[in-house]
């Protein structure tokens, strides 16, 4: 996961956790802190059943979306900035995020 101030202006634009951190691919959501309070896996007084078909759902439809919309924002702002945008994102993803200037647009 990379965090959206990164990014700039652009950080809100995508998918994040109340942390402000955006998934990439190789995360899981149940590493990160999204506000899914009706699918909440872990609320009390819910039965075995219904935790596994919250969890299920969390992992094969909502996650799938919330990383495609990560997929099509990014492919957005490349068509809108071009090669400087992929080019910080891919360092941004690929290397510490502490040696990454964020991504300024002007």
């Amino acid at each position: 996961m990379i965090h959206k101030s990164l990014f700039g202006q652009l950080g809100d634009l995508f998918p994040h956790d109340r942390n402000g951190n955006v998934p990439v691919h190789n995360d899981h959501w149940q590493e990160m802190e999204f506000e899914h309070p009706e699918m909440d896996p872990h609320q009390t007084g819910i039965s075995i059943e219904e935790q596994s078909r919250r969890t299920e759902y969390l992992n094969t439809v909502w996650w799938p979306e919330i990383l495609q919309a990560v997929n099509n924002q990014r492919q957005s702002l490349q068509d809108e900035h071009g090669e400087s945008f992929i080019e910080h994102w891919n360092r941004t993803v690929h290397e510490s995020p502490k040696a990454t200037p964020f991504f300024g647009i002007g």
